[in-house]
């Protein structure tokens, strides 16, 4: 039955448009909407009909008819209680039996595209953070999560002015390129006691031990004690104009469910250690520099099932890998694509379509949100790293939902929970 009880016979889709009328979508891939994406509601279309063309008609699916007014240049047609997939709209002459026009709308869920930078050290070079703003240049919608290390501001090597300097380019990237400012903390003693908690030299993912800290495991501090260094980390940030962060991820991924916790208690609401660790066998499963080192093994024990299509979930509040109740408010956001130190543009690439194609419907739209998210080391991003997150984030952009050319969109790790709820 059509609009208005209406049990015409919809007209046929034609085999080829009639070029008379100038049929287009003003956007093909319209969203379905969650918490972060807004629904698009409606299709608009643009029409040049001819002079005599008199009354048209929308159909959608074969359901209809939509009127359109007679001379219309363009119509709104009412999407919003159609559910993810392709859909197909027939614009027709009233009474018609076959169509003018047959277009294909794509209602589509959402792929967040995100991107993370581990600041692993108290300081870049210039260089690095100069690649950092060219690869925003060339991939213009990209937004950073910079998850940065709170030690910049206790390390006594990195002076007071050049604090200055890197406080001022990440309220830049945030205020004026859209970027989110997070935390990432590696153990370094320089910062662990400004909080008030104890150093330790052990236990050490590469190491047998570890003076400096930098591979000590965050998750072999208590939980109190990660509460405290996690607080204590935000309000440095707050104290030095950076705003609270919400995003966290551990050093070396080394965090378990007392972390999760301690993120709950200390106010952040997304933590993202866990990691596709397969990325890691070749660098670190037999690592000639430290052969001591346990940090593949470790991340391989711990975040066992975790791969490049793991999804963002709310972890059980005593074992980090559990979705079972009790769950804890924090988002565990997958590093399912690790980072550029480990993956190459085809490895890149190669993830996110798996990504897509584990919750696409014919035609590419996507039945529920899901995540790709990779990133890099702002210490160690040399131009070899460039190209290989230059190259995966090209695929991205060819699939973006703001050029109409897919599903996917970029997003920061702090705005997750809005697509994927308690």
């Amino acid at each position: 039955a059509g609009a208005g009880g209406s049990m015409r016979t919809p007209p046929r889709a034609p085999t080829m448009d009639d070029p008379r009328f100038g049929a287009r979508l003003e956007r093909a891939w319209l969203a379905v909407g969650d918490g972060l994406t807004p629904a698009a509601s409606e299709a608009l279309v643009h029409l040049s009909p001819p002079a005599d063309a008199g009354a048209l008609e929308a159909w959608v699916d074969g359901k209809g008819p939509q009127a359109i007014v007679a001379g219309a240049t363009s119509v709104r047609v009412d999407v919003s209680m159609l559910a993810a997939g392709d859909h197909e709209l027939v614009l027709a002459q009233a009474g018609a039996q076959a169509g003018f026009s047959r277009l294909i709308v794509h209602r589509t869920h959402v792929l967040y595209a995100v991107v993370s930078a581990d600041w692993d050290d108290s300081d870049n070079a210039a260089g690095n953070i100069t690649r950092i703003e060219q690869l925003k240049d060339r991939h213009p919608k990209l937004r950073v999560s910079h998850l940065v290390g709170p030690y910049t501001y206790t390390d006594p090597a990195v002076t007071e002015p050049r604090r200055g300097e890197i406080t001022r380019w990440l309220i830049g990237m945030r205020d004026g390129r859209g970027d989110e400012i997070g935390v990432h903390i590696h153990p370094y003693c320089t910062f662990i006691p400004t909080t008030g908690v104890t150093c330790r030299s052990v236990p050490s993912t590469v190491y047998p031990t570890d003076a400096t800290g930098y591979t000590v495991r965050f998750n072999s501090y208590t939980e109190d004690e990660q509460t405290q260094i996690l607080q204590g980390a935000a309000d440095l940030f707050v104290m030095r104009g950076l705003g609270r962060p919400v995003s966290f991820r551990a050093g070396g991924w080394t965090a378990d469910a007392s972390t999760v916790r301690a993120c709950l208690r200390a106010g952040y609401t997304v933590e993202t250690s866990a990691v596709s660790w397969k990325w890691l066998k070749d660098d670190w499963e037999h690592p000639p520099l430290a052969p001591s080192s346990t940090f593949y093994q470790w991340n391989m024990m711990n975040w066992g099932p975790i791969d490049d299509t793991s999804q963002p979930y709310y972890p059980n509040q005593d074992a980090v890998l559990s979705q079972m109740e009790p769950r804890l408010s924090v988002l565990e956001v997958p590093d399912n694509a690790n980072l550029a130190d480990y993956v190459t543009a085809p490895q890149m690439t190669d993830v996110l379509m798996k990504n897509l194609a584990a919750v696409g419907l014919p035609g590419g739209a996507l039945s529920k949100p899901v995540v790709f998210q990779t990133g890099f080391h702002p210490p160690s991003f040399d131009a070899a790293f460039f190209g290989r997150l230059d190259g995966g984030l090209g695929a991205v952009d060819a699939g973006l939902l703001d050029d109409d050319k897919g599903p996917i969109a970029y997003a920061l790790l702090k705005d997750l929970p809005k697509a994927f709820p308690r």
